[in-house]
């Protein structure tokens, strides 16, 4: 495991706070054939959740927002074009100057279908990664 830390650093590490089930029986836990139907279940709940505690109006709408954002990615990988669409105009109106949500809108309208929008957003996801340190002028390089 050490080895591997070395040769592939992490900036975290996922470990899943749940483990979701088809057929629960608890209406607390999402549910989902596939992932963007769970994380679409998942916003309806955090959705619920934020309403209860009356949070502030401005920052629930943005927390809502990138939950949101979190079904379009899920629904683009799946070539969902109907559900990027739809949670990607509720993304795109909750967060200001949210420029993934518009590039993400100009991939869709630009190609024929969802799942080649994908393929080009992780590609320039890829390309941010990339030239942001160079811009910026840090390293993400371990020591650096």
């Amino acid at each position: 495991m050490a080895s591997l830390l070395r040769a592939f650093p992490l900036n975290f590490l996922s470990v899943p706070d749940c483990i979701r089930h088809e057929e629960a029986a608890q209406e607390h836990l999402a549910l989902g054939s596939h992932a963007a139907e769970f994380r679409e279940n998942l916003y309806g709940q955090f959705d619920y959740v934020l309403t209860s505690v009356s949070a502030d109006p401005a920052e629930r709408r943005v927390l809502l927002g990138y939950k949101a954002f979190d079904v379009v990615e899920a629904a683009l990988k799946e070539g969902d074009r109907t559900r990027v669409e739809k949670y990607l105009s509720i993304a795109c109106t909750s967060i200001p100057r949210f420029w993934r949500g518009r590039i993400v809108l100009l991939l869709l309208r630009a190609t024929h279908s969802a799942r080649f929008a994908s393929h080009l957003y992780r590609i320039l996801i890829w390309v941010e990664h990339l030239v942001r340190p160079a811009v910026s002028g840090k390293s993400d390089a371990p020591g650096a």
